[in-house]
């Protein structure tokens, strides 16, 4: 699911929001959660991953 970080134009809130598939029309409807102000933009935001260990066993695949 992606989650789009945006950044208020108002009061340079930054906050973070789930946008479902073949609903990102609502980007445009974003309102500030901090000064309810509707002067919003997706901003880019960094990407994160990461792996599982069970038992000092890694989940992830090896070279």
């Amino acid at each position: 699911m992606p989650i789009y970080e945006f950044l208020c134009k108002d009061c340079k809130e930054r906050f973070t929001r789930l946008i479902l598939p073949g609903r990102e029309d609502e980007e445009e409807e974003v309102t500030c959660p901090k000064c309810g102000g509707k002067n919003t933009q997706v901003v880019p935001s960094a990407f994160s991953s990461s792996t599982s260990s069970v038992g000092g066993v890694s989940c992830a695949p090896s070279g």
